[in-house]
């Protein structure tokens, strides 16, 4: 629980932000803090800290084991929506369009947290051929397996198998890559390429770090999807000739979720070259992009970022 009435600093030593799931923890810790308690009050800056761009968040909480606590509380009341909507990811567009229209009656200014869950799955403002929907570049994972399982059930299976102490781990640890089932394969590590190993790498389950991933699934609302021509584009990504690349900033001042919102959106992050005067003036540190690539025809991985 919130424990504090004034404001403390929390280095998130187990983040390294020119790994792309770890960045996107942090932007699910962020939001999940500041969902809980005044969002004016959470904020969240990246040190440079002996070579590794580590997220400190200020925050009314006493401590690292007290901002886990407050994580937990939160992460363990969420709803299941929008993960149990289906297992495949995308499905029908109806079915879709009839799930954003209840979330749509029931958004107020004070709250819009299942509608901004919903878009960034997709928008059904265009269809794909098979009547579904187009969906996030987040989904890296086949639509569905030989089971009808997908992106959605993977989700949901994180989020039910997560603990407080994969939490821990996370944030506060050294990523041990010990736990086996679905993964969202956000982090390019978890990438085990057939050519490489000395045994299948579909046995068994990708090793992963549950935690980081059960954080990351708190960030998709920072990144809607929305029309983009005859396309369906999501903030982030940018295109390029059959690839496509994730972009993202890191910040060396003190940031609320939305200014980070705002900063995600902004078009100098995905010039070719962006000028380093101007996104210092921006209070960007650094940028990092991380392209997509496909190892065979079921799945994406995140190349291992460069910095701009």
């Amino acid at each position: 629980m919130i424990a504090s009435d004034e404001s403390h600093t929390v280095e998130l030593t187990g983040l390294d932000g020119s790994n792309p799931l770890a960045f996107l923890a942090a932007l699910g810790t962020l939001r999940v803090l500041s969902e809980r308690c005044q969002p004016e009050r959470v904020q969240m800056i990246w040190r440079l800290v002996s070579g590794k761009w580590t997220p400190v968040v200020i925050a009314p909480v006493a401590d690292c084991e007290d901002l886990v606590e407050a994580l937990w509380d939160s992460l363990s009341r969420e709803d299941e929506c929008p993960w149990n909507i289906d297992k495949k990811l995308p499905f029908s567009a109806r079915k879709f369009r009839e799930t954003t229209l209840k979330a749509a009656s029931m958004t107020s200014s004070l709250d819009r947290t299942a509608a901004d869950k919903l878009a960034a799955l997709g928008s059904d403002v265009v269809l794909e051929w098979d009547a579904n929907f187009p969906d996030t570049a987040f989904r890296m994972v086949r639509s569905g397996d030989a089971a009808g399982q997908g992106m959605l059930d993977y989700a949901l299976k994180i989020k039910q198998h997560t603990t407080v102490e994969d939490i821990r781990e996370a944030l506060l640890g050294k990523w041990q890559y010990s736990a086996r089932g679905p993964s969202l394969r956000w982090d390019p590590l978890e990438a085990r390429e057939y050519a490489l190993l000395a045994s299948d790498p579909s046995k068994g389950g990708v090793l992963s770090v549950i935690g980081a991933n059960r954080l990351a699934l708190q960030a998709l609302p920072l990144f809607p999807t929305c029309p983009s021509g005859a396309a369906v584009a999501t903030v982030g990504f940018r295109r390029l000739r059959r690839e496509s690349e994730l972009t993202w900033p890191l910040w060396n001042v003190s940031l609320s979720l939305d200014v980070v919102r705002s900063l995600l959106t902004h078009p100098m992050l995905h010039e070719e070259t962006p000028s380093p005067r101007d996104l210092r003036a921006m209070g960007v540190a650094a940028v990092y992009r991380s392209t997509q690539y496909k190892p065979n025809q079921y799945y994406l991985n995140f190349a291992p970022a460069r910095s701009v």
